[in-house]
């Protein structure tokens, strides 16, 4: 017997570690982690998993040389823009190959691609596709027919020696095309399609942020001679490095720099003003992962490659400085981060493009020629519900699920914005109050507390007011104590004369 248990206990002791680490292989490829109020990553549970990496080879069509984008369509299906192989990639629902877009034609003659760097998918599958070499783009159907060729718009709204070097392109629901273009300080070019390719001009330029040395750098100019400051390092907005479009027409757009990653991302409308709210009004967001120094006071910054929309007001973006994916929602609150730069499931080596797919964040690895799946996990479905309850004002109703969420991430301080809110809603001003004071968010707690005094005060009027009226009288008492001391004394003489 002694034997027999000496063995069982010596297989466990072996196998336990093995089945660890068997369970858990995509876990160790990147960490998961929040920032808390101070700006300081705090851990979390993985909101996102890698699924599977899939390659040309997985397709039985070759190596993909070069990729440099991929979208998911309104039909159903994702498109990988194989810019060296000159074709387009179609996959299905189930990432299985659909169809290879790789013979074009214009007028019934060939026509080639020099270097596809943007692919933008209408709902009647028609294709725009971004020829930044060849300075175009173009305009398919699915059997690779041209519709429509657009060149370097010609307008007295350019600089002179203006190069037109597309890299990305957008279409919103009235016709209007949006065009990002290398090198193009100015934002996105407008083109209106409707109106026989009409150039409208910029939309939506990064504004100059201002610091002590560019301010420095401008009070010098008025004192230099006109050769000097030809001389001098022009002061300009950041260009744009991707973008894209949300069903409600909303335009999502992403740089690669800034200062101190603030303002990285922004939601644009109409008149290209930026409307991504904030969890502190009036209070900048730094985007990514804060900036460090290398040993040779080198600054590293987060560089966003790509940015996509998914639902409910939640969008992604893509740095490629670290390979990580992070992942905000309406009011710039991070819920996710996933993803790094490595040989391992989950890690890549050069990160080009983003794209939200169903359920699933797709990162296209433009070295490696491959794309990577992401599948959320059961917390990060939790806090994906939780979200699609809150965007739609039902804050009553995602109490439950953020209480789900808080369990699981003590540290997500918008879990606790939501349970505050929720209570906020139901009446129950005081616990409100509690969560909000947790959720470090000052605004929304000066608005609770503010109902908070009210109800209190309404609740308990008439007991303020019985004391107000006990105090004035103890007053009155106290001021006359004497002339009613007198009267008192008064009365108490008459009666002994009688």
């Amino acid at each position: 017997m002694k034997k027999w248990v000496a063995l069982l206990l010596a297989a466990i002791f072996i196998l336990t570690p093995v089945t660890a680490i068997a369970g858990q292989p995509r876990e160790a490829a990147f960490n998961s982690y929040v920032f808390n109020q101070h700006g300081r990553a705090v851990p979390a549970p993985a909101s996102y998993l890698p699924l599977f990496a899939l390659s040309g080879e997985a397709w039985g069509i070759g190596p993909l040389r070069n990729p440099s984008d991929v979208t998911a369509g309104p039909d159903g299906y994702l498109y990988i823009a194989d810019t060296g192989n000159n074709r387009i990639i179609v996959l299905d629902e189930n990432f299985a190959l659909a169809e290879v877009i790789d013979a074009f034609t214009m007028n019934g003659e060939p026509f080639e691609f020099s270097h596809m760097s943007g692919l933008f998918v209408l709902p009647d599958g028609r294709i725009h596709i971004a020829d930044h070499e060849l300075r175009r783009v173009v305009t398919v159907d699915r059997e690779g027919t041209v519709l429509m060729y657009l060149g370097s718009p010609e307008s007295e709204l350019l600089a002179e020696g203006f190069l037109f070097t597309p890299i990305s392109v957008i279409e919103d629901p009235s016709g209007i095309l949006y065009i990002l273009s290398r090198g193009s300080y100015q934002g996105a070019l407008m083109i209106d399609l409707q109106r026989d390719n009409l150039f409208l001009g910029f939309f939506g330029a990064n504004t100059v942020a201002m610091s002590a040395g560019q301010l420095g750098q401008i009070l010098w100019r008025r004192i230099m001679t006109r050769e000097q400051r030809e001389r001098m390092v022009q002061i300009i907005p950041v260009e744009f490095t991707n973008f894209d479009i949300c069903p409600r027409g909303f335009i999502y757009v992403c740089t690669a720099f800034s200062e101190d990653n603030i303002g990285q991302l922004r939601r644009l409308n109409s008149n290209g003003d930026n409307i991504l709210r904030t969890p502190q009004v009036n209070i900048p967001v730094n985007y990514g992962d804060p900036v460090f120094y290398t040993s040779r006071y080198v600054p590293v910054t987060t560089s966003f490659v790509d940015i996509t929309y998914m639902q409910n007001g939640v969008f992604a973006a893509l740095d490629r400085q670290r390979g990580r994916v992070f992942v905000y929602t309406a009011d710039s609150h991070m819920v996710a981060v996933f993803g790094q730069i490595g040989d391992q499931l989950g890690r890549f080596a050069n990160p080009v493009a983003l794209a939200s797919f169903n359920d699933t964040l797709v990162v296209l690895d433009g070295t490696r020629g491959e794309i990577t799946a992401f599948g959320r996990t059961e917390y990060g479905e939790l806090v994906m519900q939780a979200l699609a309850l809150h965007d739609q004002g039902r804050y009553e109703e995602s109490v439950a699920l953020w209480r789900g969420v808080l369990a699981r991430n003590i540290n997500l301080e918008l879990a606790y914005l939501g349970i505050g809110r929720g209570l906020s809603r139901s009446g129950d001003l005081q616990g409100a109050l509690w969560y909000l004071r947790r959720a470090n968010n000052r605004q929304v707690y000066s608005e609770v507390f503010e109902m908070h005094r009210n109800q209190f005060t309404n609740d308990n009027f008439n007991l303020f007011a019985l004391g107000f009226a006990l105090i004035c009288l103890a007053w009155i008492v106290f001021a006359q104590r004497k002339r009613i001391k007198r009267i008192i004394g008064r009365g108490r003489t008459v009666y002994a004369g009688d």
